[in-house]
């Protein structure tokens, strides 16, 4: 133990320890259905084809949140309301665990972490001439959820992620000509991250603290723009731009159980006020509608998504807590989708569809709180029309993570976590719901 101390005294290690699992719960929350933490469940109508498509389809108003111009799908005043019911699956195995003063060993994985979520949308638009269009939408683009048994052997990593972002949006498209739309969007985004994990105490003993953290983001501004080229009778070409979004969170982090050790210095453990700022990725998307025949369209989808926008968080605390840096190395990443429309009757469309989505890190840089992997996804959906002016729209998804193997020597940033080693293997399913109205 004297060998040890010296070294976590230099560090201040506790804030880092606390605070980096609260920085990888906001950007890189690992329950959500898409690679890192971003909510790709904006509408039924684009889950059923996995993406391919949604940047350049002609189906609804609820693709305008990839690309904005399609806000032109409709000529009519229309109501597009969604409900996504995502469900993780954890397998969990081979865990191994050693606290950082080697008092206790442990391999229970608990029970499964993932939470499911129910995640709405909201589209609104009406014509406000015969080329122009104004719409209004509410949406959910980031959003997590997860929790493990406070006593789970990776417990001084994460035993809580909460943590949801609300945008709403302001849209205007433009059919420019036959041949041309453009659109864009203002958005509004309103956010918060909830955090809880264990402490541990460097008291000799075998007992931990608690510590929990709130943060919220009060406003924060986002901007989409694209544009639609039909480039002949049977083809259609869309791009869509959702920009960066910087958050400025505050709140406390408060603590319990602490030993005296913990809350005299060098490491004043103590509740305080605390605050983070990120910025969230920006999205490109690319999509193309081919019209087969009158039944069949195939689509396709390239979607970047910016991870690079958040190479380190800083963390600051109110008290005597020193403030960290926190590395996190992330780099772009890709999804690509291929999928079909079917037109099966005048009142039924049939769609199904596949993408591969890349992960931003890499298993070298992956943790128990984040066990990204490249994942593949699997998608059937339809929409069916009660009337010229209803539709009941649907689609069901399911996500298959690549296998991933997290192992933290509890050295670097992850300084007094302890060593932590585990096979993740994670499917997510969504159930998707949604009902269109043309007035």
């Amino acid at each position: 133990m004297s060998d040890y101390r010296p070294l976590l005294f230099q560090k201040t290690y506790l804030p880092a320890i606390y605070f980096y699992a609260i920085s990888l719960t906001i950007i890189t929350p690992h329950f959500a259905n898409a690679a890192a933490f971003a909510d790709h469940e904006q509408g039924a109508t684009g889950s059923g084809t996995a993406l391919a498509g949604v940047a350049a389809a002609s189906d609804d108003i609820s693709l305008s949140y990839w690309n904005p111009a399609l806000l032109t799908n409709t000529n009519k005043t229309a109501l597009y309301i969604n409900g996504s019911y995502v469900s993780p699956d954890f397998n969990v195995s081979n865990i191994n665990a050693t606290d950082a003063s080697t008092l206790y060993t442990s391999s229970n994985s608990g029970s499964d972490p993932g939470r499911s979520a129910l995640l709405p949308s909201l589209y609104f638009a009406t014509p406000i001439s015969s080329k122009a269009i104004l719409g209004i939408s509410l949406n959910v683009p980031f959003a997590v959820s997860s929790q493990y048994d406070d006593d789970w052997a990776g417990r001084y990593y994460s035993t809580k992620n909460e943590v949801k972002d609300v945008a709403l949006a302001f849209t205007g498209a433009y059919r420019f000509n036959d041949s041309l739309d453009l659109g864009a969007s203002l958005q509004l985004h309103q956010s918060r991250i909830t955090l809880e994990t264990a402490i541990n105490n460097f008291d000799g003993s075998s007992s931990y603290g608690q510590g929990k953290i709130d943060l919220e983001d009060d406003l924060a501004y986002g901007y989409a723009f694209g544009l639609r080229a039909k480039l002949g009778p049977r083809m259609q070409l869309g791009l869509g731009y959702r920009s960066q979004v910087t958050f400025n969170h505050t709140g406390s982090a408060t603590f319990s159980d602490l030993s005296l050790t913990a809350q005299a210095a060098p490491y004043n453990i103590s509740n305080t006020n605390a605050s983070a700022d990120n910025t969230l990725p920006d999205i490109l998307t690319i999509s193309v509608s081919q019209t087969i025949n009158p039944s069949i369209t195939l689509a396709l989808t390239a979607m970047k998504t910016g991870w690079h926008s958040i190479q380190s968080l800083d963390i600051n605390f109110d008290n005597e807590q020193n403030n960290s840096v926190l590395p996190l190395n992330y780099h772009d990443s890709w999804l690509y989708a291929i999928g079909l429309n079917y037109r099966y009757s005048s009142s039924l469309v049939l769609r199904g569809g596949y993408a591969i989505d890349h992960a931003p890190t890499t298993e070298n840089n992956t943790s128990p709180i984040a066990p990204e992997s490249d994942r593949q996804w699997f998608t059937l959906g339809g929409s069916f029309s009660f009337t010229p002016t209803n539709h009941l729209i649907f689609a069901y998804t399911q996500m298959n993570a690549d296998k991933v193997k997290v192992d933290q020597d509890g050295q670097g940033d992850n300084l007094g976590k302890g060593e932590f080693s585990g096979d993740y293997q994670i499917t997510v399913n969504s159930l998707s719901l949604a009902f269109s109205h043309q007035f």
